[in-house]
Order: structure tokens, then sequence, then C-alpha cells
């Protein structure tokens, strides 16, 4: 059941990282702002739930299509929906470089630029490596994108880098 253990300490941390937030935000008082970097990271991170949810299905197309059910990777094909979700992804990266880019911090500046640069180099270097017709080679890609996306949550976590993502 637990057959990942460094999925198991991602989502260990994220609990940690969240409650301590939480208790930051909500037990100590501390006003709850919408700024430009909240609705940032909405966005972003809605951009990782969806790419996840269409990468999920990759590699079980053909127990989808065997039982009619008929998902985007059904519909459209293993490779379309690979590389729409790696685009969307880079997007989602560049828009956080951008982000990045327009803060007034350097410290965040730089943390920003640098670190969403080598994770979208990352994405892509690990996407050209997939092969869609192993369900294991797409499975590991899927969990690539969770130890992405966590990576992503522990710099928005660093102190400045709050203020952009």
């Amino acid at each position: 059941m637990l057959r990942s253990p460094p999925l198991v300490l991602g989502v260990i941390v994220w609990f940690l990282f969240g409650t301590a937030y939480s208790v930051q935000k909500y037990v100590l008082g501390r006003p709850v702002e919408i700024t430009r970097s909240l609705m940032f990271a909405t966005v972003f991170i809605c951009c990782f739930c969806i790419a996840s949810a269409f990468l999920k299905d990759l590699h079980d197309v053909d127990g989808d299509k065997e039982f009619g059910i008929e998902t985007l990777s059904v519909k459209l094909g293993k490779e379309r929906v690979f590389w729409l979700c790696v685009y969307m992804l880079s997007i989602a990266y560049g828009a956080a470089v951008v982000v990045g880019a327009s803060s007034s911090i350097l410290l965040s500046k730089l943390l920003t630029i640098i670190s969403h640069c080598i994770l979208a180099s990352s994405l892509w270097l690990r996407a050209r490596t997939v092969d869609l017709s192993s369900n294991t080679s797409t499975f590991s890609f899927y969990m690539f994108i969770w130890k992405a996306s966590d990576c992503t949550y522990i710099l928005n976590q660093i102190p400045h880098a709050s203020s952009i993502i």
C-alpha cells in the first residue's frame, strides 16, 4: 500500500508546512490577506492539479478503453494528453519566472527565477525520456510531477519567497 517512501515523506512534509502556515495565519491571529502571491499560487497549483489528473490516467488507458471509460487520454490519445500536460506545466513555470522577476526583493527574485528554471528544465529533460507505451514509465513521470509540486510548495515557504511564489 505504501510502496513509495518518497511520496509518504512528501505528504508528511506537505502536512507539516501546511500546519505551520495555518497556525501562523489563523491560531496566532495574523490577518489573512488576499495577495498577488496567493492568487498566483492558487492558479499555479490548479495547473499542477489539472495536469496531474490528466497524467494519472495515462498509465491506465487500456483498462479505461476496455471498460468504456472515456477519459481525455482515451479520447485524444496518450501522446497528445502527455504533451498538453508538459506544455501546461511549462507555462506555469514560465509564469512563475515572470512573476518572480517582478519582485522587489532581490533574494526572492533570484530564488524564484533560478528554482523555477531548474524545475522547468527538469520537467523537459524527464518528459523527453518517457516511454508512453510503458505504464511504468508514465506512472514514474506522474510521480515526478508530484515531487516537483512538493518542491514548489517548499520554495513558497522560504522567507521572502512568499512575496512571489
